[in-house]
């Protein structure tokens, strides 16, 4: 028959053991939480006005940022025409890369930002687009916002930018592996295959 002493030493040892696995499971915790990603989204970028819709694109600026000998991934074709554009836009439809998918915003640092070149009276990008179509772009993104980030994200970051405020968001591990990817396809040159959808 087990003493009162032999099971109390007993539970003991597992009681240290429960609060040893505990802490190493707060540990892993915060090391996740270290290694978590956030991204601002600037609310004075987002309200631009820019018609960034498919009516825009056809009718104003004729998709120019998937054209041109500037930017990848339009620049890994060697025709200044994205390989992937279509009559109808892309035709990767929404497995296009992420950094297509953010466009016109840019990543500098840890903030979403307009491109530096999308703005610029009748050379920028979206110069055509500009003050038309009567909503903001984080508006006219939502739908590419909600496949990055998440439909609930998506809608608090046109909340936030119609209310003047920047939106913090956190980034999905696949968008950093995939833009990972994209560096990569960026500086050999390479066509985009497009993401599983």
């Amino acid at each position: 028959m087990a003493r009162f002493d032999d099971v109390h030493r007993l539970h003991g040892v597992e009681v240290v053991q429960a609060a040893r696995a505990k802490q190493e499971e707060m540990t892993d915790a915060r090391e996740l939480l270290s290694l978590r990603v956030t991204w601002r989204v600037s609310a004075a970028w987002a309200s631009k006005e820019i018609d960034c819709t498919l009516k825009g694109i056809l009718e104003a600026c004729g998709a120019a940022c998937c054209k041109g000998e500037t930017y990848w991934p339009a620049r890994a074709s060697g025709t200044g025409v994205c390989a992937n554009l279509g009559l109808r836009g892309c035709t990767l439809g929404d497995g296009k890369p992420v950094t297509c998918l953010l466009y016109p915003f840019r990543l500098v640092g840890s903030n979403l930002v307009l491109h530096g070149r999308t703005l610029i009276p009748k050379s920028g990008y979206c110069s055509p687009c500009h003050r038309r179509g009567g909503r903001s772009i984080a508006e006219n993104n939502r739908r590419n916002f909600a496949l990055l980030f998440g439909e609930e994200v998506a809608d608090e970051i046109v909340r936030n930018t119609l209310a003047d405020r920047d939106t913090t968001v956190e980034v999905p591990a696949w968008v950093l592996d995939a833009l990972e990817k994209e560096r990569a396809w960026e500086a050999s040159n390479t066509t985009p295959p497009g993401r599983p959808e």
